[in-house]
Formats: structure tokens, sequence, C-alpha cells
């Protein structure tokens, strides 16, 4: 008997889902093929990918405005934007081996929004100071903001991954947010 829902499953006539499989007390109900289709497309799950995807804009852009304020001129720029590049997208398998073992994945979401908030008090600190910026204290902000960038790029995979179930579409609208 095919039910409403039966007909957005991709699985063949006859294929129980576990809970059925309980039901009838099948004992091989643990071999049964079960072909699941993850619900990518509910509200609740859209809305969590467009807010992660705005959230990673503002992210690169905030570090972009930071190391931007912050420098003196183009030379000094591209000089702290490399080291910023370096640490926040070559750290990120070691953010992820962090991310992986984390029980609870907000803190790496905290750890990220402290340390650009931090990044952005320093910015606001060197601005507002009007002179040139130490390279002591432009190291510090490249270094904060590119480890802040790093966990929060690994934090919003893997958070955009775990709640759509791996969903490709969903990862790359957290990835191709410009």
């Amino acid at each position: 008997m095919m039910r409403k829902n039966d007909a957005k499953c991709a699985r063949p006539e006859g294929t129980l889902l576990p809970s059925e499989a309980t039901k009838r007390n099948d004992p091989f109900a643990s071999r049964i093929k079960v072909y699941m289709v993850i619900k990518t497309q509910s509200g609740n799950t859209v809305a969590r990918t467009g807010l992660a995807a705005a959230l990673h804009f503002c992210v690169d852009g905030l570090c972009l405005c930071c190391l931007y304020l912050a420098t003196a001129g183009v030379s000094e720029l591209l000089r702290y934007f490399v080291v910023y590049n370096v640490l926040a997208f070559l750290t990120q398998p070691l953010t992820g081996m962090l991310a992986d073992r984390a029980k609870r994945r907000h803190w790496i979401l905290l750890a990220s929004i402290v340390m650009l908030i931090l990044a952005v008090l320093e910015t606001i600190g060197v601005v507002s100071c009007n002179s040139e910026a130490s390279v002591f204290l432009l190291v510090v902000l490249s270094v904060l903001l590119g480890i802040g960038n790093s966990l929060f790029h690994v934090w919003g995979g893997k958070e955009t991954a775990v709640r759509t179930g791996n969903d490709i579409r969903a990862l790359g609208v957290f990835v191709t947010h410009y």
C-alpha cells in the first residue's frame, strides 16, 4: 500500500523502512536496504544555511576591513594579508581536527567570535590613535583574524554538513557567499 510520502522516497516496491520491519518482527530487519531522502529543503535548514552564508560573507569582509584600516599603505596591507591568509586557510586542517574532537560545536564559534572581536577592538585602537601601527600590533592583528577566520570556516562547514546531512548544495551555498 503506497502512502502519500512514499512517492518522495526513492525505494523499490516491497522495501521496508526499519520501523516497518520492526513492527512486523522481521528477523532480517538489519539486512533490509533502506533508501532515505534527507529533507534539506525544510525552511529551518534553508534559513540556517542562508544565515551561515551571510555570516561567512561578514566574517571575510570584516577581516579585510580590519587589515585595511590598520595598515598605512597597500604594500603593508599585502604583507599582513599574506600572513592572515596563511593562518586562516593553512590552519583549517588543524582546527578541523579540533572541531572533530569537540563535543560541543558552539565552542568553536564562540572562540572564533572572541578572536574576531579582539581583532576589531585592536583595529579601533590603532585607528583612533591616528598613528601607524607597530609591526607587533599588525602581526597580532593578523594572527587574531587568521585563527578566528579559520575557526569560523571550520565551524560553518561542519555545522552546515551536519545540519543538512552532507548535502552538497547546502555546502555550496555556505562556501559561495559572494
